[in-house]
């Protein structure tokens, strides 16, 4: 296994970790995500960015199931 390799399997181990802490909801990862933003931002005394809503974003889940 060449560097490159090494590298490349240390960055999926990585990613699959965080899919499992956040069990594999993407929405859970990025509301996270979006929490530490605006804690970063308060610490720096910047004012919290606003995201706009993303186009053709799915409807927001409510019991899990999608219509």
């Amino acid at each position: 296994m060449n560097d490159t390799d090494e590298v490349i399997a240390e960055i999926r181990r990585a990613r699959c970790e965080i899919s499992r802490r956040y069990k594999h909801d993407v929405y859970k990862y990025v509301k996270h995500l979006m929490r530490k933003e605006a804690e970063c931002a308060r610490r720096a005394g910047k004012r919290q960015r606003t995201h706009p809503p993303v186009r053709g974003a799915p409807p927001t889940r409510t019991s899990g199931a999608v219509r």
